[in-house]
């Protein structure tokens, strides 16, 4: 009887100590995988960060503020944030404000996984010490297919999940400078999206071009309408390639289906043309 009772609790202990190993090897290979999943974790390791359901089921007790640009928050955004840019000069004096008026937590966020403002949002206000901050760093795009009732797109709520466009739309009008370059021509309608500072007075690659401030000279809508009349292509190019993303949502929603995006933006297109004449003078 001794015997069959140390053997049971000799193999109850090996149990045990498998199933604990098993848990603390998962756990391990978990936490690996969020890192990989979320590189800014390691990157700003002091930050405390927020899942998208913690942050949905609390959302009654935390301000929500979108650190992003102006045609980002414009085009996506949850609803009810508030719209501090994290790049603008007055991010940390409205932060101030912002406290002042309540002790609630602050959720920052931007687009995604490998978006950093989120994260910077935070570090900024943990450095002139707002606490209790949070970076909500899934983004935008997890969020509007999650609960998409509380998300806005283009000012309409609640999302259809469906008219969220994914990378792989997005490529499929990106091209090369190369490329891009080639399709110009007489029957093309070319627009510039940089702001005045980017833009040259002569245009990236065409005299013809028109520059279009977002939101304001109602250039880009005038572009669209005659793409459309004419039944030519739209070719948009930015200065990094980032807006453009944006830029799509109000497109599509125009009902243009001939237009393309310049990849990598002007600065791709200026990258490349240094490059050719540096390999001709060698």
């Amino acid at each position: 009887m001794k015997i069959k009772i140390k053997l049971f609790l000799y193999i109850s202990f090996v149990v045990f100590i498998g199933t604990a190993n098993y848990f603390h090897f998962s756990q391990s290979e978990a936490n690996t995988a969020g890192e990989q999943s979320f590189p800014g974790r390691s990157v700003y390791s002091h930050v405390s960060y927020i899942g998208v359901d913690e942050l949905f089921r609390d959302r009654d007790n935390v301000v929500i503020v979108d650190v992003r640009s102006k045609l980002e928050h414009q085009t996506l955004r949850i609803k009810g944030a508030l719209h501090i840019p994290v790049a603008s000069a007055g991010f940390v004096s409205k932060l101030r404000e912002l406290r002042q008026k309540t002790s609630k937590s602050i959720a920052f966020y931007c687009n995604g996984q490998t978006c950093f403002k989120s994260y910077e949002a935070a570090d900024k206000a943990m450095a002139e010490n707002i606490n209790n901050v949070y970076a909500y760093d899934a983004g935008v795009f997890v969020w509007a297919r999650a609960h998409p009732e509380q998300a806005v797109l283009l000012g309409q709520s609640p999302v259809n999940p469906r008219d969220l466009i994914s990378k792989k739309e997005l490529r499929k009008r990106l091209l090369e400078p190369g490329q891009f370059k080639k399709r110009m021509g007489s029957s093309i309608i070319v627009v510039d999206v940089r702001n005045h500072t980017h833009h040259d007075s002569n245009g990236l690659v065409s005299s013809d071009e028109q520059l279009a401030i977002l939101n304001g000279n109602g250039v880009l809508d005038a572009s669209i309408k005659e793409a459309k009349t004419k039944r030519v292509p739209l070719l948009v190019y930015d200065a990094t390639g980032k807006q453009v993303r944006w830029i799509q949502y109000y497109i599509e929603k125009k009902g243009l289906k001939n237009y393309y995006f310049l990849k990598g933006g002007a600065n791709s297109y200026s990258a490349t043309q240094i490059a050719r004449i540096d390999s001709k003078t060698i």
